[in-house]
Order: structure tokens, then sequence, then C-alpha cells
């Protein structure tokens, strides 16, 4: 767990590095003594604690696909201010700003749910779209709608439903203003 393939292996739904990964796109190797094969971290976590990893497999590379240039990120995370610092919910946007129009949003939401969940329908209504507050808000209240949060000592399902939908507007906030300044 000392390591990012070992925490990927833990499968820990609270954990920050599986959402930022996910939003990256991020692909696996798993290796065993029958071979080698890949797969895409949004399909690796199963659910809570539970990972595609069969007996006598391990996580051997993980790779990351080269960003398209201007593309900014953002990770936000909320936690209830315990000692242990879980995350509550954590979002990752990131996006790709031209000329004041979003040439591509990616957007994952975890610790909600029993594994990150990336936002596809939100994330193809911002193609090619200027992100106004009223679109923003809708892709907000998309990621609030398809995670299936999970009663926990962080929160109900209906609360982390709340902070998904507060969480994202924020996020995607953040990375399309990153994005404006940084075509300026």
């Amino acid at each position: 767990m000392a390591t990012i393939g070992g925490n990927l292996a833990h499968g820990d739904y609270q954990s920050d590095p599986p959402t930022a990964l996910v939003a990256l796109d991020t692909n696996i190797e798993i290796i065993s003594q029958n071979g080698i094969r890949w797969m895409k971290l949004t399909e690796f976590q199963l659910g809570s604690y539970e990972t595609a990893l069969a007996p006598g497999e391990l996580i051997s590379a993980i790779t990351i696909p080269p960003l398209p240039r201007g593309m900014t990120g953002h990770y936000v995370k909320f936690t209830t201010g315990s000692s242990e610092e879980r995350p509550c919910a954590g979002i990752a946007a990131l996006a790709c700003m031209e000329d004041g129009i979003c040439r591509e949003l990616r957007l994952a939401v975890g610790a909600v749910s029993p594994r990150p969940v990336r936002i596809f329908a939100g994330e193809e209504a911002a193609n090619e779209m200027i992100l106004t507050d009223q679109l923003i808000d809708s892709i907000a209240f998309e990621a609030a709608r398809v995670v299936e949060p999970i009663d926990d000592l962080h929160g109900s399902a209906d609360y982390k439903r709340r902070l998904v939908r507060v969480l994202a507007r924020r996020t995607i906030t953040a990375v399309a203003n990153d994005g404006a300044e940084t075509a300026a």
C-alpha cells in the first residue's frame, strides 16, 4: 500500500489516487505466471476493496496517456474533519479550453461510491461548448445523479449526493477558469 500500484490493488474506495487516475484515463498492466494483461483503471476497481486482480496477479505498470496540450486539472476533496482525514467525496476534473470553448472535459467522482465513477454523459455535454454556469450546474447534477453513494461514517448517501453536486460545480468551474487564463 506504500506505492500507487499497492494503493490501487488495495481497492479502497476512499483513497485519493484512484479518482485522479480514473480522470487521467489510466491503464494498468497486470502480470502473473500466465502472462500480461492490460485494462482500463475504470474497469479494475469492482467495488469497495474489490478489484479485478486474480490470485497470483500483480500490478506491474501504470500508464497515463499524454494529456492534450493546454489541459488543466483540479482535484478537490471534502473531509469530515476526522483524525484520519479520509475523503467523504473527491472530485477530479480536467479540461482543455480554447478561446472560451471546452474542447474536452474529464470528470471523475470518488470516495462516495464503492469505486471511482467517470461522468461520461457530463463530459460529452461539455464538448465544444462554452462552460456557462447553467451547463456546469447541469453537469454537476448529472454527476450527483450517476454516482451510487453508500452510507458510511462520513455521511449518508443523500448527503454525499448533494456534496458531489456542489464539489463537481466548483471543480469544473476551477478548470474552466484555469483554461481561460492559460489560453489568454
